[in-house]
């Protein structure tokens, strides 16, 4: 097929890798030059999108930001997976995204709104005690705009750091909540524009950098993905069939999925919306929709059955071992995970390791996926300067472990100058999967 990835960020460039190595016929657009220097001597870039877009079986938007261009060239026929306006409300308006799941009735932690820094501030005095455990998020979102203190002295402070560091973020207001102790977990849905396909999945992620969950929240160091038997499991009933009015009224198809708390009584409480592809959760997927006869043939397949593009199908038609644990580990050098709002300051930081050698014998097809990386003028690999995310490893297995030990053991294949990844990744699947089990049924 042919394929177009449009990338307001540069998000998905390992997906492309992916999908190229399917044999899919891949090309991308990068709506900032600066993040189409990865991939370069690797993937095709798009001159062209409109043009492109029109020509191309698919249109995939790897992240989201630009909503009205997909929801136009959907008018105009095209077939778009992921993108839309209702997905830019939903992941980056954090009040918004509160407001849905009020309304269609899913369970949410206590909630309160404010409009600014200060508004944030009188809100959790008024409604918090001292030692309470607050969770801040900001309707401009990053992983650097959600916080989860240890109690309110702690939560004053660091909005007082956003107000010096993020002015324009705070200024943009967002939502603060109750801390719900419990077990984190994610379900996701594939959209059609009508229904929900069968299979949903789950996901579960170690957002912090370093081991023993120490450092910043990186959004996914480590994320082990599988999909769920049931039909309609709880999960599924409790977090996403209510959206499906909302959906079909906006024309959404695509990916979406709810991060989720699960209480210590075992009920579910949503906590924001990813209605996207998921870094890295999509790439796990691939591996569990991977063909018959090779490993990566089935994501792009997978996403022109839900288009219905060409002999349309099942979600699960190509799979090899869809049942499987999948996993995927983040590997990175500095000055990563390095976040500023000062975009030309953000540029000089990771501009001093373009050119840092890489050296990966193995490929896509092998569990190497390439991020921040291209092929320079003299054909050796080396670090594009864009993020410090070199990539990820995946893995795949019939339990938690052999998919983490195999990431693991891909992982040492990479050699990389201050390579830098979790090494005690996946502990937690094992321990908090019996958890949540009641809600996969």
């Amino acid at each position: 097929m042919k394929i177009l990835v449009m990338s307001p960020s540069g998000d998905g460039i390992g997906l492309c890798h992916q999908l190229a190595a399917e044999g899919h016929s891949v090309v991308v657009h990068f709506f900032d030059p600066w993040d189409g220097q990865q991939g370069q001597g690797m993937l095709w870039s798009s001159n062209d999108w409109e043009r492109d877009a029109h020509a191309a079986d698919i249109v995939l938007f790897d992240q989201n930001g630009k909503g009205e261009i997909a929801d136009r060239l959907r008018r105009d026929g095209v077939k778009v997976w992921c993108g839309g306006a209702i997905a830019d409300r939903l992941e980056h308006d954090r009040t918004f995204g509160s407001r849905v799941f009020e309304k269609t009735g899913i369970p949410v932690p206590e909630t309160f709104f404010f409009g600014n820094g200060s508004e944030a501030k009188k809100v959790i005095e008024k409604n918090f005690t001292p030692s309470e455990r607050v969770v801040v998020k900001l309707n401009k979102a990053t992983s650097a705009s959600s916080y989860c203190s240890k109690d309110v002295a702690d939560c004053l402070g660091e909005i007082e750091s956003w107000e010096k560091h993020y002015g324009e973020a705070v200024a943009h207001g967002g939502i603060v909540q109750k801390f719900i102790e419990g077990t984190e977990i994610s379900v996701e849905g594939w959209f059609d524009g009508e229904r929900f396909l069968y299979p949903f999945n789950w996901t579960m992620e170690d957002k912090k950098l370093l081991a023993d969950n120490l450092g910043p929240n990186v959004g996914c160091a480590f994320s082990m993905v599988r999909q769920i038997r049931a039909k309609t499991p709880r999960i599924a009933q409790k977090l996403l069939l209510p959206l499906v009015p909302l959906l079909t009224k906006a024309g959404y198809t695509g990916q979406i999925d709810v991060n989720a708390i699960v209480s210590d009584d075992g009920d579910p409480f949503a906590l924001e919306f990813t209605p996207r592809c998921g870094y890295e959760g999509t790439s796990n997927l691939a591996i569990a929709l991977g063909g018959k006869n090779d490993a990566y043939t089935g994501f792009g397949h997978a996403i022109s059955s839900a288009l219905r593009v060409g002999d349309g199908g099942n979600i699960l038609d190509a799979s090899k071992r869809p049942w499987d644990y999948v996993a995927a580990l983040r590997l990175w050098v500095p000055p990563y995970p390095f976040e500023t709002m000062d975009k030309e300051l953000y540029r000089q930081a990771f501009k001093t390791i373009e050119g840092t050698p890489v050296s990966a014998s193995l490929t896509p097809n092998e569990g190497f996926v390439p991020y921040d990386v291209k092929v320079n003028e003299d054909g050796k690999t080396v670090m594009a300067g864009t993020c410090g995310v070199v990539g990820i490893t995946l893995g795949s297995g019939r339990t938690p472990d052999e998919a983490t030990a195999e990431c693991l053991k891909r992982a040492r294949e990479v050699e990389v100058p201050n390579l830098g990844y979790r090494a005690d990744s996946g502990g937690r699947v094992g321990k908090d999967l019996p958890v949540v089990e009641h809600l996969l049924r």
